[in-house]
């Protein structure tokens, strides 16, 4: 549902619309963001830190570049999907995971895991997402359809007011982060 357009995958996928903003956070277990020092993503070449992603998942362009070189694929553990991820960081075999900001939220609601995670304040990408259908599987007829469906969500305000709440939501964690220094899920 929620891909990231890149020029590999424009070869094989027709893209959407734009329908949100996709933000890739790194997330720790609640308390260790002290003892996480990381600045920018290259700086786990010299860092002892394991961090998890999800297979097929696209985490920015620096992220592309950096996952070509072994001494940085040294510190990541690539996944099937994020409740692997969590239970590998839960269990202390990842020191952190690469999700969206929005999948996290709705995977610590789903699990009743509120307080188990936080934000390192690291940024890893962010850029619009787009639903991306098989050019294989699909013709441009369902890719048309799927466009005036967002565009008419986008014209009646719907997708307004769901961004909206997804913006009061995300509001609500920065006031959770200036109250405790961090934000925390």
């Amino acid at each position: 549902m929620g891909a990231s357009k890149n020029d590999d995958r424009e070869q094989y996928a027709y893209f959407s619309l734009p329908y949100r903003q996709e933000t890739v956070k790194l997330f720790i277990k609640k308390g260790n963001s002290v003892k996480t020092e990381l600045t920018s993503l290259s700086d786990l070449v010299d860092k002892p830190y394991m961090i998890g992603v999800e297979a097929g998942y696209y985490y920015g362009k620096e992220y592309q570049d950096l996952i070509k070189r072994p001494d940085f694929q040294k510190n990541i553990s690539e996944v099937v999907d994020l409740e692997q991820n969590v239970t590998l960081l839960l269990d202390g075999k990842l020191d952190g995971l690469l999700v969206d900001l929005i999948t996290m939220q709705a995977f610590v609601n789903k699990y009743d895991m509120h307080n188990t995670f936080e934000q390192h304040p690291l940024e890893i990408y962010s850029a619009d997402i787009y639903l991306m259908l098989s050019k294989k599987n699909y013709d441009e007829f369902l890719l048309n359809k799927i466009n005036q469906a967002i565009i008419t969500l986008k014209n009646n305000g719907s997708l307004k007011e769901i961004n909206r709440r997804w913006s009061e939501m995300q509001e609500a964690n920065q006031a959770l982060l200036a109250n405790r220094n961090r934000r925390v899920f």
